[in-house]
């Protein structure tokens, strides 16, 4: 579902100051640039910071320059995207600019990965 851009930086704000595992793939150019689980410790209005889960240091994303943001519910998605990431992500925020895409997934906590 395409989200404007208030919402996109709305949602990083909730998983922000929720602490919540996030896990980020990037592309530029068509080729994956990096890869890793973290959160988000700094939240900006042109861009935000996630920590590497390991300690291994930080990535700083740009928000400026981006044209488009999508969101996706994993639980709402198709059967095959729930089998393959449904017992690890939520949900997740595409972000893209004319030769980068970021894609920013709420990983599933022990909490929601429970059953009741």
């Amino acid at each position: 579902m395409i989200v404007s851009r208030e919402d996109a930086v709305g949602l990083l704000s909730k998983w922000a100051t929720e602490s919540t595992p996030v896990w980020v793939v990037a592309f530029a150019a068509g080729a994956a640039v990096i890869s890793f689980i973290g959160s988000i410790t700094d939240l900006r209005s042109d861009g935000f910071v996630i920590a590497h889960q390991g300690g291994h240091g930080d990535a700083v994303f740009r928000l400026d320059g981006l044209v488009g943001f999508d969101y996706q519910d994993i639980r709402e998605a198709d059967q095959f995207v729930q089998e393959k990431l449904g017992k690890k992500v939520v949900s997740s925020l595409h972000m893209w600019a004319e030769s980068s895409n970021y894609y920013i997934s709420e990983m599933v906590t022990p909490m929601q990965g429970s059953s009741i």
